[in-house]
């Protein structure tokens, strides 16, 4: 059964997280992510619904990433008793961003080799995992 577009939304919020401007996290519904996903996911109307949703996660990992480094090098989270750095939770973005970014190009490399049409690959359930040694190469590809 495939997932609503609500569904999907409220699994890329859950995947992404969400952060306010300053680049704290937050999980009140009025962050950058919840607040803008209406918005990017209607930028990607007309693509297939998989290559939709990783294009969503990766503008909205972009986001957070930029929001964290407006602000200096703190430490976060105190008052829940945790001491994070904002510049760890940056690199953890980052390394979310790198295996979307990973994931679109398998989707697509996927596509040509099976000679499927843009909107066949809605119909791919499953995507081989590139090996940890492959990935840093499949990322500076992308870029």
């Amino acid at each position: 059964m495939a997932l609503t577009e609500a569904q999907v939304k409220s699994r890329i919020l859950m995947l992404v997280g969400d952060c306010d401007n300053a680049g704290n996290p937050i999980s009140n519904g009025t962050g950058v992510v919840a607040t803008n996903i209406d918005l990017v996911w209607d930028t990607y109307t007309g693509f297939n619904n998989r290559i939709r949703e990783l294009y969503c996660r990766r503008d909205l990992i972009m986001a957070v990433i930029s929001r964290i480094g407006l602000t200096a090098d703190t430490a976060i989270g105190r008052d829940l008793g945790l001491s994070v750095r904002k510049s760890d939770r940056a690199k953890a973005y980052q390394e979310m961003l790198d295996r979307v970014l990973v994931e679109i190009k398998a989707v697509a490399v996927g596509a040509a080799f099976s000679g499927l049409t843009t909107n066949a690959i809605d119909q791919l359930t499953t995507v081989t995992p590139v090996a940890d040694e492959d990935r840093a190469q499949f990322v500076e590809d992308l870029r």
